[in-house]
């Protein structure tokens, strides 16, 4: 065998062994990418089903409101439902609108700085709601039953008025409680156990914002550092 048919073979070799690894790089973004794009269909899915909840507790906040217009107590009952379902429904329409814009054929980085990006949205959301969520839990039951607060807490005071100093107390006590929690998660560093365990599983952190959030991070990372190697 000549050098001519020896070097011809072996750029053969080359190129082949070239080609192979090409299609195994394609394979694997292909399969990281799929992976992506189905979180992101979760993360549409569940933003529309909680935006098109928020807009049913509109729609009967406003309905309530128009019926009772007479009743002070149930006016500014149903107008506090209508301002935290509003603010609620346009972050969902915020985050949906920032998943439509994500191009799956942009460069990873780009799409890294999307989703971080998106994180930071949900973050804010899942926090807005954690301070607000004793008010909303409140609101939303006596919109239900159709309570006049000022009657029914005139009743509960006449009867049993521990009762109400207990439900009062701790109802204001939750919002000094949940600015301290959400101080504690952003100052962990090496705490206890329980704290790490808490911000891990609080949705209220990074780490723990939403698990198809950071398992697409997970993947960008690998996509990325696949083409890196």
């Amino acid at each position: 065998m000549d050098l001519q048919e020896i070097q011809k073979q072996w750029q053969n070799q080359h190129i082949n062994q070239t080609n192979q690894n090409d299609l195994v790089i394609k394979l694997f973004q292909e399969s990281r990418q799929d992976k992506v794009r189905s979180n992101l269909s979760k993360l549409k899915i569940h933003s529309l089903l909680f935006m098109l909840w928020n807009l049913l507790v509109i729609i009967y906040s406003w309905v309530v409101l128009a019926e009772n217009l007479s009743n002070l107590s149930i006016v500014i009952n149903a107008a506090i439902m209508l301002l935290l379902s509003t603010i609620v429904f346009y972050k969902n329409v915020w985050q949906l609108n920032s998943l439509a814009k994500i191009n799956y054929d942009e460069p990873v980085l780009k799409m890294q700085k999307e989703i971080n990006q998106l994180k930071i949205k949900r973050i804010k959301h899942n926090r807005f709601i954690f301070i607000f969520s004793n008010l909303y839990f409140w609101s939303i039951i006596f919109l239900v039953f159709g309570w006049d607060v000022y009657s029914l807490i005139l009743t509960v005071w006449e009867t049993t008025p521990i009762v109400l100093i207990i439900h009062l107390t701790l109802f204001f006590a939750w919002f000094p409680l949940a600015f301290w929690l959400l101080k504690k998660y952003d100052n962990i560093k090496s705490g206890s156990k329980f704290w790490q365990k808490m911000e891990k599983e609080s949705f209220l952190t990074e780490s723990s914002v939403n698990s198809s959030l950071n398992n697409i991070t997970s993947f960008l990372k690998e996509i990325e550092s696949f083409e890196l190697n």
